[in-house]
């Protein structure tokens, strides 16, 4: 599910929760992202936190899925955002 402001934008799907290739390109064609963040730049961060039910692989592809879009990708760990 990609959320905005507490707001669902994009339920991926019903069936189970796990991330699958091409999962970013929904949200980057979403229109609230036309809306709400430049598309100039080629810089994503993802926070990861402990909760919720993504994995290692869930988050890897992910990132491949960015990359492969052209962007820079940086991962910060929640944890780090907290001090």
């Amino acid at each position: 599910m990609w959320v905005s402001g507490g707001k669902d934008l994009i339920v991926l799907r019903s069936d189970h929760a796990g991330y699958e290739r091409g999962d970013a390109r929904r949200l980057l064609d979403h229109p609230a992202m036309h809306r709400e963040f430049p598309m100039e730049s080629n810089n994503v961060v993802v926070v990861v936190h402990e909760s919720g039910y993504g994995t290692q692989y869930d988050l890897d592809t992910l990132v491949a899925d960015f990359e492969g879009e052209g962007y820079a990708v940086t991962t910060v760990p929640c944890r780090a955002l907290q001090s």
